[in-house]
């Protein structure tokens, strides 16, 4: 992963969840802590960074908008919209 201009650590692993605040929750409960907040980017994720106690940093993150192809996706699959 490259680094983060955004946060103030970089994640060493990212997890796609469709519950960020569920999974930020649990991961409090379970002793890790909290590197950088709930926090919903311009890009289009939901996303809290979560340390474990071995100092791992873990990026939990949910993808709010579905994925649209852009031009060049459309003219390699022939498709102008995602498969379902």
């Amino acid at each position: 992963m490259t680094r983060d201009a955004s946060a103030p650590e970089n994640p060493l692993i990212s997890e796609t969840t469709d519950d960020v605040d569920a999974a930020h929750a649990e991961a409090l409960e379970s002793g890790h802590e909290s590197v950088h907040p709930l926090t919903d980017e311009p890009w289009g994720v939901r996303r809290v960074f979560v340390g474990a106690p071995d100092g791992t940093v873990i990026d939990v993150v949910r993808h709010r908008e579905q994925h649209r192809p852009d031009p060049i996706d459309a003219r390699l699959t022939g498709r102008s919209s995602p498969p379902r």
